[in-house]
């Protein structure tokens, strides 16, 4: 998530009734829509608008420069247009009237940068609502992505952050009190040491293919939020989208996680060692999800939270003590090598 402080300067305005900054409204423009035409959608590690013309939909991604580089997003896109032309079904970004892909809005809160995507079809769904095949194919997708991620010639024109580069980040986000976290990163990094860096399993990974960015269409899957494209072992990118299962009372749960191995393994090599690994994945992505949202509240009084901001940071803070509960539960405790 980004940092809230960022956060408000887009979102403030329209809780306060002002309507849409005009950062929004002028990247819009970009793309020859209408401010009525507008509607906020979500944000986390950017802000996402709703752009409706007719029954056609769109969705405008904005990026302030503190939060993603120009070349960032420009490798993103690249990436995404990769897979894309290999058969991976994803959100198509469509070119301004600039014809451009990314177009720069300068502020006075400085540049922010927007991209606009064609709509996809199909709907989300929660792990509840999935039955054992939908799980074997939603693990199919991953490694079908992971498989052509090996194939892709250009990450060196833009170097995504490894694993040492986000466990460095996680360190300089902790507070001082955060030992027991501190602890699982520094045992997590004596085990990944050990592992080779080199594929079948490693590489560049999605690290965010939850369900919240799969849409069911029939039998295609659509993948979306290519945002937190990392160089990885390909076990924390599965570790990640099964986080909700692994810690889930789902009645078949282990049937369901077997599943979505076992359509992973259709299309790429899983070994039982790295699937032994996995609980250290999850264990030390869960560390680095509750650094990064430490990360987002620096700066941040909140004595000075409007109402909207207050109600999310108080759902954060719950959040973030239930982690420092089971990081306690860590500490002294080798790292687990089984679910």
């Amino acid at each position: 998530m980004m940092n809230v402080n960022t956060m408000r300067l887009l979102i403030d305005p329209k809780e306060s009734g002002w309507g849409h900054p005009d950062t929004v409204v002028t990247a819009a423009s970009r793309w020859g829509h209408e401010a009525d035409s507008i509607s906020y959608f979500r944000s986390s590690c950017n802000f996402i608008y709703k752009i409706t013309t007719g029954k056609t939909n769109r969705f405008m991604r904005l990026s302030h420069q503190r939060e993603r580089s120009f070349k960032r997003i420009q490798a993103e896109l690249a990436f995404m247009d990769f897979v894309r032309q290999k058969g991976i079904k994803t959100a198509r970004p469509l070119v301004s009237k600039n014809n451009r892909l990314i177009e720069e809005i300068i502020s006075r809160q400085g540049s922010f940068y927007a991209v606009m995507f064609e709509e996809v079809p199909g709907i989300e769904h929660e792990a509840e609502q999935l039955d054992i095949e939908k799980a074997r194919r939603w693990g199919a997708a991953l490694g079908r992505l992971h498989q052509i991620a090996g194939e892709y010639q250009n990450a060196s024109l833009y170097k995504f952050k490894g694993w040492r580069e986000l466990i460095d980040q996680a360190h300089r986000y902790l507070l001082p009190s955060d030992k027991d976290a501190e602890s699982i990163l520094n045992r997590a990094v004596d085990i990944l040491e050990t592992l080779p860096e080199t594929p079948p399993h490693y590489g560049l990974i999605h690290y965010d293919f939850e369900l919240d960015n799969i849409k069911w269409d029939n039998d295609d899957i659509h993948v979306l939020d290519f945002d937190d494209i990392a160089r990885f072992w390909y076990a924390a990118d599965i570790a990640f989208a099964l986080n909700d299962v692994i810690e889930s009372d789902l009645p078949d749960r282990e049937q369901f996680f077997d599943s979505f191995i076992d359509g992973y393994r259709t299309q790429m090599e899983f070994p039982d060692d790295w699937l032994d690994k996995l609980p250290l994945f999850h264990q030390l992505n869960g560390v680095l999800k509750y650094a990064r949202l430490l990360n987002s509240y620096k700066n941040a009084n909140p004595d000075d939270d409007p109402p909207w901001l207050a109600t999310m940071r108080t759902r954060h803070e719950n959040w973030l003590s239930r982690q420092r509960l089971k990081f306690k539960k860590l500490t002294g405790q080798p790292l687990k090598t089984r679910l």
